[in-house]
């Protein structure tokens, strides 16, 4: 199965949950290499897959403040 990277809506999404929980860039970025064991410097480099799963957790984490 081909790479299919995150979609334009789910960048999006991931961006605002990202500052809805406070994250720093440094801090996003260091959480995206925890979550994905990859070094992901922009969110165009996760895929569909992963955007949906990260976009989960981070709803659990807004929730839970």
């Amino acid at each position: 199965m081909a790479f299919e990277t995150a979609t334009r809506a789910q960048q999006d999404y991931l961006s605002i949950l990202f500052i809805d929980c406070g994250f720093t860039r440094a801090q996003r970025n260091a959480w995206l290499l925890d979550e994905t064991g990859k070094d992901v410097h922009y969110l165009d480099d996760l895929s569909k897959a992963e955007a949906h799963r990260l976009i989960g957790k981070l709803i659990e984490m807004k929730e839970a403040k």
